[in-house]
């Protein structure tokens, strides 16, 4: 399925690994992204009103991820502590209602 109209592409999209990341939904609703180095500024683009994007941030070593947008609401008030370390995996699950995210996460899942 493409993204036309208000469709969601369901491919897992691969996001370069940077210290500034950007997740452009435009290019689907599941993305993930190896860390090699730690985030410090979190781009979410693109997002369609209703929309549902899961975020799996991979660990290639101790990264942390920090720097998420003014938009994001957490759960419970504040964004979760990260796993952030090597081999372990975060999933980040938004839902955009056209003007905030709110956000949950599922932590520290083993990947190997």
């Amino acid at each position: 399925m493409s993204y036309i109209g208000k469709a969601i592409n369901q491919t897992l999209v691969t996001v370069s690994s940077t210290g500034t990341p950007t997740f452009d939904f435009s290019q689907g609703n599941n993305q993930q992204m190896t860390t090699n180095a730690n985030v410090t500024g979190i781009t979410l683009s693109n997002p369609i009103t209703g929309g549902k994007y899961t975020i799996c941030l991979k660990y290639a070593g101790a990264h942390t991820v920090a720097g998420w947008p003014a938009t994001v609401n957490w759960k419970g008030g504040a964004a979760p502590t990260f796993t952030s370390a090597a081999d372990k995996m975060d999933l980040v699950i938004l839902f955009w209602d056209g003007t905030n995210y709110y956000a949950d996460s599922c932590l520290d899942f083993a990947t190997t």
